[in-house]
């Protein structure tokens, strides 16, 4: 059975997997799109020829109109229409969303409805020179989000008169979201939330609405929206019983200390401390079965002072800025927040933002990530934009030689302090524990129950380091990571481990550091090993999130998966892992298992650029390139500077290849030039994978060399190793054979000089292996034997491949098929297919072979080196057709390729000889 999704995009499913190629030709889906809206009623054919073709005049636009149906009608099935006149989709060979979507607005099935909805319907489609269909599909879309907010509606005032607030807050949310510039709709949902107990949710619903308004429309929400605020924040002035300690006073615990209690609030009381102790005691020996019952009960008695976290049964965000003040001593600017951060996501009721997803927030506050301090206002800034309930705000303050440390837990929409911590060090020695009391007693003003604390938690000190210098340097490191700048990165947390070689998490980011940033497997290897061996004295989280982060640096893909699901299934709410979870799944080719892990995350995180770049490298795996491209415009609206990552925009230029808009591609890649460094040559190694696409080696050579020009400016041994590689292949396809094996020679140099990942050592024993260069294939296949991890995938399939091509070298054609085959199973892209398929022909199992470049030549891939293998494979198809006697079959797709190259450069060895072999084949038919 067929879907056809109009909303929220427009493409055909056959079960879960969109279809590509010929069968996504954008008329054809449009043309079922304006088919399936009518339903039953059917569909005329003069309205879709006025929509399709509305330069024509009748009689090409009505040909024109029985052309596409009758390639519909071919690509899905004679039986996918029903009737002559007028144009119906048989409900028995495929179904719409949009067509469930009518049916249930028609029953009155209000929820079938909503779930059924996915988004605007034909959401990022365009349909160039038909602006009459377009312009009806935006009438469509308004129609249907219409329709889609009566549902919403109805579901929301159906929970109103059941008198359940909290449920029609769910429906209200959903409206809201549909359309963000109705007050009417944000009012309602104030209300509603107020009369679910949630006043900060309300202001905080205010205030995004406020924000969206005067950005978007350049108005005020209106009066109706201010005097709810002002009432609400009344209310919430006269009745703090809910979030603050009677007779408006601070709440303190842990030691006290003049100077720190006058830091905090000067009315501040401390609580008995008598009571602690006991506590901590009793903990500490156990408990006999009476007085274990009623220390559960003094538990169960004790209030939170931040009630309602993690009441929708996931962990809340919060955001802990940086210190306020560090008493003077820089080693704690970045050590304490670290440290607070380590400590309180050992909690289950909340977790801390990440830093890479506060950066991410910054962008779009138009502020520079990683330049300066978190200060308070900024942090609860941040909270307001992202949902995050609370705001940690630590401070340090110096007391005689000692230290005294606070922390206050701050509502981000209100400004209010709910409550606050304090505890004091003798020295700089004690600091990390009295972190970790702080971090204790903030867990506890969560609502987390002392048995909690007492049975899930490691002292910081474990959880991290003894020594206070190696924890600031490894959060320095933290901060020179995340603004990109690997080398002081690096320098940073070496010097952690030269003040504590025992810190765990510093050998792990280190390892990965020099695994996959910088080339240096040994190193990264040693790193691991040293991390693994620590792992023991690490919370059971991150014990499992090191190894899994271990796994995906290392790129065992699976297991990686593996790793974060069992971590997922104990902590189910861990966003960042979610993220890795998808994006090692991404790189493992689980597009379905990605996909699922980031449609979860843009529910509940829409904001994040991250999720939508890695939706839109799923939707291109996945052949939908113009949900690539949707996703791709909703990253770069959130984050402009990633569209000029080098990455990013690759594969971004490489979704308008797919969409055969070649010139578009281009502009992409040369939004990277003007910025020089890694960027500029990033951005001409993308401009020669676009000329080799088009078949014009000359000008990828140009660009590639002047990639190599950066690359030795920039001192960057691998990069320069990749380029050599790929100008040796675009000459062997120039038939420069010489020029070829100057290059092979450049790279032997760099081999010797540095070390090389096994993937190049693969590339370029591939090149030599098929060049007949058996010494230096011989060289290439023993370095990998030594280098390869067969842990992971990807270097097995590297080594599979050279073994295949060893054989071949030496005349062992059927002993090649089985070691390309197992390559191309672990790695399923174009570079390890065209293996596959080039050993079937070697074999002489043309059949095989024909099947093999054919589905090759069905790819869209764009823009790396693999590429050249999808626009030579029809060229493949015609040799193993002609083979078998299949003149005809020979002859298309000999046509085929010299027709997708009419512009390519004629010295292309693989077009003179289809040229060649087509007009042999021309007189041998008759033709």
């Amino acid at each position: 059975m067929l879907t056809l999704r109009t909303l929220g995009g427009l493409s055909v499913l056959r079960g879960a997997i969109p279809l590509s190629g010929a069968v996504a030709q954008p008329r054809r889906l449009a043309l079922l799109a304006r088919v399936a809206v009518t339903g039953s009623r059917g569909l005329g054919r003069a309205a879709p020829m006025a929509q399709l073709w509305p330069d024509a005049d009748e009689e090409h636009a009505r040909r024109a109109l029985n052309q596409l149906v009758y390639a519909v009608r071919r690509d899905f099935g004679d039986d996918v229409f029903t009737g002559a006149n007028e144009l119906r989709i048989n409900p028995d060979v495929m179904t719409s969303d949009v067509g469930a979507f009518t049916d249930a607005l028609d029953e009155g099935d209000w929820e079938c409805a909503v779930t059924v909805y996915k988004g605007p319907f034909l959401d990022g489609f365009h349909l160039a020179e038909a602006p009459e269909y377009d312009r009806w599909a935006d009438e469509q879309r308004d129609a249907l989000v219409r329709e889609y907010a009566r549902a919403l509606t109805k579901l929301a005032d159906a929970e109103a008169q059941r008198g359940d607030p909290a449920a029609e807050v769910e429906w209200l949310r959903r409206l809201a979201a549909a359309d963000r510039h109705d007050s009417r709709i944000a009012l309602r949902l104030m209300q509603a939330l107020s009369a679910a107990g949630d006043r900060a949710g309300a202001l905080r619903h205010a205030q995004i609405h406020e924000a969206i308004v005067r950005a978007e429309l350049g108005v005020d929400a209106g009066p109706a929206v201010a005097a709810l605020v002002d009432r609400l924040r009344s209310e919430s002035a006269s009745s703090p019983a809910r979030s603050s300690p009677p007779h408006g006073t601070q709440q303190m615990n842990g030691d006290t200390h003049p100077d720190a209690a006058a830091a905090v609030d000067a009315r501040a009381t401390p609580p008995a401390r008598g009571r602690r102790r006991v506590v901590r005691r009793v903990a500490s020996i156990g408990l006999p079965v009476a007085a274990a019952a009623a220390f559960a009960g003094w538990i169960a008695l004790r209030a939170p002072h931040v009630p309602g976290l993690a009441a929708a049964g996931h962990r809340d965000w919060v955001v802990v800025s940086d210190v306020a003040d560090a008493g003077g001593d820089p080693s704690f600017d970045r050590a304490v927040s670290l440290a607070l951060t380590t400590g309180l996501d050992q909690s289950p009721r909340v977790a801390v933002m990440p830093g890479s997803r506060i950066d991410e927030t910054l962008v779009r506050m138009r502020r520079e990530p990683g330049t300066g301090p978190l200060d308070e206002a900024t942090a609860r800034e941040v909270a307001r934009r992202d949902g995050a309930r609370l705001v940690v705000v630590p401070a340090v303050a110096r007391a005689d030689s000692g230290y005294v440390l606070t922390a206050r837990i701050i509502d981000p929409i209100t400004d209010s302090t709910l409550a606050a911590e304090l505890t004091r060090a003798t020295n700089s020695a004690g600091v990390l524990d009295a972190l970790d009391k702080l971090s204790r007693g903030l867990r506890r003003d969560f609502g987390e129950s002392v048995w909690s604390l007492a049975t899930e938690s490691v002292p910081l000190p474990e959880a991290t380091t003894r020594s206070l210098g190696a924890l600031e340097n490894y959060a320095e490191g933290q901060r020179a990571f995340g603004l990109r700048h690997e080398v002081e990165a690096e320098e940073l947390w070496k010097a952690a481990l030269r003040q504590d070689s025992d810190f765990a998490m510093a050998h792990a980011d280190l390892g990965g550091l020099y695994y996959w940033y910088e080339n240096r497997r040994p190193q990264g290897d040693a790193e691991f090993a040293r991390a693994v061996a620590l792992l023991d004295r690490l919370p059971e989280g991150e014990r499992m999130l090191i190894r899994a982060r271990i796994a995906g640096w290392r790129g065992d893909r699976s297991g990686a998966v593996h790793l974060y699901r069992e971590y997922l299934l104990q902590y189910p709410d861990d966003r960042a892992a979610l993220f890795q979870l998808g994006y090692n799944a991404m790189r493992g080719h689980e597009y379905a298992d990605a996909r699922a892990a980031f449609t979860r995350l843009a529910v509940v995180d829409s904001a994040s650029y991250g999720v939508w770049v890695n939706m839109a490298t799923v939707d291109r795996a996945l052949g939908d390139f113009r949900a690539a491209l949707v996703a791709y415009h909703r990253a770069f609206a959130l984050y402009p500077d990633a569209a000029t990552m080098g990455n990013m925009n690759n594969e971004y230029g490489a979704t308008y290849v797919g969409l055969g808009m070649l010139d578009s591609a281009e502009q992409v890649f040369r939004t990277m030039l003007p910025n020089g460094g890694v960027q500029q040559r990033d951005g001409y190694q993308s401009l020669a994978f676009l000329a080799m696409w088009r078949g014009r080696y000359t000008a990828a050579l140009s660009y590639v060399d002047s990639a190599l020009v950066v690359d030795r400016a920039l001192n960057d041994a691998s990069g320069a190793a990749r380029h050599v590689l790929f100008v040796a292949q675009l000459d062997y396809a120039l038939g420069a054979r010489r020029d070829a094996r100057k290059s092979l020679a450049s790279f032997d140099s760099l081999f010797r000089q540095t070390y090389l990942e096994p993937t190049l050592l693969m590339w370029a024993g591939r090149l030599a292996a098929r060049d007949g260069d058996a010494a230096r294939a011989t060289v290439m296949m023993d370095s990998l034997e030594r280098r390869a991890h067969l842990d992971s995938p990807e270097d097995r399939a590297s080594l599979s491949m050279m073994r295949g091509e060893m054989a071949l070298l030496s005349g062992r054609m059927q002993a090649a098929r089985e070691p390309f085959a197992v390559a191309a199973s672990l790695e399923p892209t174009e570079y390890f297919r065209e293996a596959a398929a080039h050993g079937a022909f070697s074999d002489s199992d043309f059949a095989a072979a024909s099947r093999l470049y054919g589905d090759l030549a069905r790819d869209r891939a764009c823009c790396y080196e693999g590429s050249e293998f999808v626009r030579v494979a029809p060229y493949w198809v015609g040799r193993a057709e002609e083979a078998q006697q299949h003149r005809d079959a020979a002859a298309l797709a000999y046509r085929t390729f010299v027709d997708s190259w009419s512009d390519a450069d004629t010295a292309l060895i693989l077009l003179r000889d289809a040229r060649r072999r087509l007009l042999a084949l021309a007189k041998q038919l008759g033709k």
